[in-house]
């Protein structure tokens, strides 16, 4: 999945603001507009942070693997 660039929300910033202009939408319609532009970023900011902590949890545990496996090895081999 492609993250949304400043041009994909700037275009979407633009859309909102045609939309404000057209006598078609009202202004409850622009403001869900604003709202769902809104809820999408939030959602999209969620998914960021929830893959850096994934990301982050899985480096942890291979830390502490590695240091298992290490302490391990090197009891055995000074133990004899």
């Amino acid at each position: 999945m492609q993250d949304w660039t400043d041009d994909d929300y700037s275009t979407l910033r633009r859309l909102i603001e045609k939309a404000k202009n057209d006598p078609e939408f009202t202004a409850e319609d622009v403001a869900a507009l604003r709202k769902m532009s809104d809820a999408f970023r939030g959602i999209e900011a969620f998914g960021r942070v929830g893959k850096w902590l994934i990301f982050l949890l899985a480096a942890l545990a291979g830390a502490m693997t590695a240091w298992e496996q290490v302490t391990t090895k090197v009891g055995e081999w000074l133990g004899g």
